[in-house]
């Protein structure tokens, strides 16, 4: 009866032993933490529902990506004309995959829209988004003639980012690039498009010669 006990004993100061150890090496973020913290969101993103933009669902609970609104208020809801500039305010959310441009009464003077089928095709090479990822728009630039720019970003996915469309004014879409571009791009002088874009590589850079893969893969940001 002894010996059980001590092996009893033993197993579980061993099975306590790793856990601390596991949670240190989170914290501290050894290399063996991203390929850890990457498995557990992959079963998490398996095992729980796709994200309904709801501050109190299982997905919002992990991921944080949503909160509850400070008040119930929509829209413009305090205004100083004699501090504000007169114009129009062209903005975009977590809401949806869209772009709105209001007055400075905040009325809806325009709005462009386009969803995903509308984007990728069943013959592009680039994979069409997952349903959990949550589309949205991160940044829009519109043009005299009323066509719009947007980067497509992801709530849950790496590489980041998922592309770059342009847009009518009806919302059409005329061009795309699927590569992973995310936050930000501007336009030169003469017409070229510069863009962050995301890769994952398994090269060491010379700037970090301590990220060593496969232990710790790379996020390259361009």
């Amino acid at each position: 009866m002894t010996g059980r006990l001590l092996l009893a004993f033993c197993v579980l100061s061993v099975a306590a032993l790793s856990f601390l150890l596991g949670g240190a090496v989170m914290v501290i973020g050894l290399p063996p933490s991203q390929s850890m913290r990457g498995a557990v969101n992959a079963m998490l993103g398996q095992l729980i529902p796709a994200p309904d933009r709801d501050p109190g669902s299982a997905y919002n609970a992990i991921f944080k990506l949503w909160v509850t609104p400070r008040s119930a208020e929509a829209g413009v809801t305090r205004i100083d004309r004699d501090a504000v500039e007169p114009g129009y305010t062209l903005y975009t959310d977590l809401t949806a995959e869209e772009a709105r441009l209001v007055d400075i009464d905040g009325h809806l003077v325009h709005r462009w829209s386009l969803p995903l089928e509308k984007i990728w095709a069943p013959d592009d090479d680039a994979p069409a988004p997952a349903d959990y990822e949550a589309l949205r728009w991160e940044k829009v630039r519109i043009f005299p003639d009323g066509s719009l720019m947007a980067v497509v970003m992801a709530s849950n996915a790496t590489p980041y980012g998922r592309a770059l469309v342009r847009i009518d004014r009806e919302s059409h879409l005329v061009w795309k690039n699927l590569a992973h571009i995310h936050h930000d791009f501007d336009i030169a002088p003469d017409g070229r498009i510069f863009a962050l874009s995301h890769r994952l590589s398994d090269e060491v850079p010379r700037a970090c010669p301590s990220c060593r893969p496969p232990s710790s893969r790379i996020s390259c940001w361009c």
